[in-house]
């Protein structure tokens, strides 16, 4: 009895280790696949470069067995000068031919290392110029895409008119605060939409929304502007407003002051400096007609000082007359 339960024991353990080397040689398997994919997968420069390797990897053992034989045959060489020692001096100077060799060879394995690893690099700064020369051809195409669309200038008004509509209605949306359990259904037509999409149209998706809202907050600031714009016109509008009525008030009350200094001025007073003026006016007036007039020059001289005495006698009157008129 006691020998079964230790056999089944030996069994259970025999399996268990069974199955550990089954999982341990799946492990290997795959690496052991992945390793091929990852060999055959080389480019073509680095797998000349690896059968260069393994060209002068094989030439290398050759010269290490030969220099192995070499050290062989030295070991049976005796010590007495003879045909011998001629052979093992040969043979040293081919030791040293083929050390010189194995260390020119070391240094072509070294650059052809230092190779590899540049062409790594390169390749690796290839990859990545690619990627970023294939996003910047998707963004150059989803521009051409906009463009296409919005060739036609109507259907960009009217979309810039969509907008400016949906703006409104969010901004009467956010600021009442009725609606803040919003209606999920909106939006479960463009959720089921973006799961369907795979990572170049997501990515296209993505670059729209981005233009459009980036779009949107160019209009906000637009309207904003146009906004203060407006409400600074209404603000020059009505200084403009309450500087008219002030001048209108002001003229208003110098039509008044006029009026009352009509009143107390004295009009006889006024009629008499008239007929003064008038008078004086008709002196000036004959001694303008005298001047055109062709006449001799003995005439001239005559009737010139009398003229002059006039003109002193009027403008001496129209003084005293001035003087004698009260002065409100």
């Amino acid at each position: 009895m006691i020998c079964g339960r230790t056999r089944d024991l030996v069994m259970d353990e025999m399996l268990s280790m069974l199955r550990s080397i089954e999982i341990e040689n799946s492990q290997f398997e795959r690496e052991r696949n992945e390793l091929k994919s990852l060999y055959h997968s080389r480019p073509q420069e680095e797998r000349n470069i690896v059968k260069d390797i393994l060209v002068m990897h094989t030439d290398f053992d050759g010269g290490v067995n030969k220099l192995k034989g070499i050290v062989d045959e030295l070991v049976t060489i005796p010590t007495e000068k003879t045909v011998t020692t001629e052979k093992a001096e040969d043979l040293a100077s081919q030791i040293v031919v083929m050390q010189a060799s194995l260390l020119r060879k070391h240094d072509i394995l070294q650059r052809c290392l230092a190779q590899k690893i540049n062409y790594q690099r390169l390749k690796d700064d290839a990859q990545s110029s690619i990627l970023e020369e294939t996003s910047e051809n998707d963004q150059i195409k989803f521009k051409c895409l906009e463009i296409e669309n919005f060739e036609n200038y109507n259907i960009y008004s009217k979309k810039v008119k969509f907008l400016n509509s949906e703006i409104q209605r969010l901004k009467a949306i956010i600021c009442n605060p009725s609606n803040i359990n919003l209606d999920d259904a909106l939006f479960t037509q463009e959720d089921s939409n973006i799961t369907t999409l795979n990572e170049k149209k997501a990515l296209l998706k993505f670059q729209q929304v981005f233009n459009e809202n980036k779009r949107i907050e160019v209009e906000i600031g637009r309207i904003s502007s146009l906004l203060g714009e407006k409400n600074a016109y209404l603000k020059e509008k009505l200084l403009l407003d309450e500087k008219r009525r002030r001048i209108f008030d002001l003229k208003k009350k110098l039509s008044l002051l006029n009026k009352e200094i009509g009143k107390q001025k004295p009009q006889p007073i006024e009629n008499d400096c008239s007929e003064k003026i008038k008078r004086l006016d008709s002196i000036i007036g004959r001694r303008t007609v005298f001047q055109l007039k062709p006449s001799s020059p003995t005439s001239t001289n005559s009737r010139g000082p009398t003229l002059l005495q006039d003109i002193e006698e009027s403008l001496n009157r129209v003084k005293s007359i001035t003087s004698s008129i009260p002065r409100n």
